[in-house]
């Protein structure tokens, strides 16, 4: 039989403390360049649509200048069409909305974002749903996804404040994608014909314009998640609608911007779920936002609330509680063009009154 051969002892050469920090400073930078390469690559291609909204959407403000601006969050995004807005002779106009998270205060940043870039615009839509507007924005992740400088939340009014472990949260965000975006860097190892082939805009079925339209119904969905869901905000407000002061801060600050620079904004209800109506808990919660709104708004000369009265849909015709089906979003659109086209009327009406007189 063989004899047993004892294994050579392997013998690690002391290391010393030059060969330690090159060492370390070769992983410090391969961790640096793989996190680069992952994130200049990303920004090209997001797959987060939270990242590609708000990326495209302070991308498109610096393109142009537009005869209307369209704010708000999700179901004006899926909601209004631009398109119609020059077919009735209003002008160009552009959908800038983003998503619920962000509330009212990245309105007020994107407003104010535009004017740095293009001056005042002519005309201002904003909507956003209600239960949008009982919400602050904590999601502070969000805003490391804004193309922006950091801390422009500081630049621009209303001021957002930050915490400094929100501060570092933000920075990992935005540097630490092999990290942060994880689920997006998944999507390129296990599909990346499907990652690489498709452009964002078609991922996102976006079209130029920022209208993004939704072509299925999902009416289970609304009925069984969605209802649901907002009783239980309801229910957890105890009843009482109320602006969140986040939101409060961000409509005073764009409303003043309209009377320094004398552009209008309009302040539209979006459509709704047909049960807001018609069930008494959600109708009294609804009509409470709608008084807050008016009182807010009718301190000011240059905004105007539309569409108090909202539309309805069946849950047949939508996606989700605040998001249509494309098959409707003109009716909704041409809803609104409609009521903005009286308020223009009567104030050329009211203008050459005054001349005349």
């Amino acid at each position: 039989m063989p004899r047993n051969k004892a294994l050579t002892r392997e013998v690690i050469a002391p290391a010393n403390r030059r060969e330690l920090y090159i060492t370390w400073s070769l992983a410090i930078l391969l961790v640096i360049m793989a996190n680069l390469a992952a994130m200049a690559f990303l920004n090209i291609r997001p797959r987060e649509q939270g990242i590609y909204l708000l990326s495209t959407r302070y991308e498109m403000m610096e393109k142009s200048s537009y005869d209307w601006l369209i704010f708000g969050d999700s179901s004006i995004r899926h909601g209004i069409n631009p398109a119609l807005f020059e077919e009735n002779d209003l002008g160009t106009a552009i959908n800038l909305a983003t998503f619920g998270e962000m509330t009212v205060i990245n309105n007020a940043w994107m407003l104010a974002r535009y004017i740095e870039l293009q001056g005042p615009p002519k005309h201002v839509l904003i909507g956003n749903a209600y239960d949008v507007l009982v919400r602050d924005l904590r999601q502070i992740h969000h805003l490391a996804w804004v193309p922006a400088p950091l801390s422009f939340w500081k630049k621009y009014t209303p001021e957002f404040e930050v915490t400094g472990l929100d501060y570092l949260h933000i920075i990992l965000t935005r540097y630490l994608p092999l990290y942060y975006r994880e689920s997006e860097l998944q999507v390129l190892l296990t599909h990346p014909n499907m990652f690489l082939q498709s452009k964002p805009r078609d991922f996102f079925t976006d079209r130029e314009n920022g209208f993004q339209p939704l072509s299925k119904t999902r009416p289970e969905y609304v009925v069984n998640h969605d209802r649901p869901i907002q009783r239980q905000t309801i229910e957890n407000a105890d009843g009482k609608f109320a602006i969140s002061e986040t939101n409060l801060i961000a409509y005073r600050t764009i409303f003043e911007l309209a009377e320094r620079y004398s552009f209008d904004v309009y302040i539209a209800n979006t459509y709704v779920d047909e049960i807001v109506i018609n069930d008494p808990e959600f109708f009294n919660f609804y009509d409470q936002y709608r008084k807050q709104l008016t009182a807010l708004t009718d301190k000011y000369q240059n905004v105007h609330y539309i569409h108090y009265d909202p539309m309805t849909f069946p849950p047949e015709k939508l996606q989700s509680f605040h998001h249509v089906s494309e098959k409707y979003v003109d009716d909704y659109t041409q809803a609104l063009i409609d009521e903005i086209k009286e308020v223009l009327s009567n104030r050329a009406g009211n203008e050459a009154s005054s001349d005349i007189l």
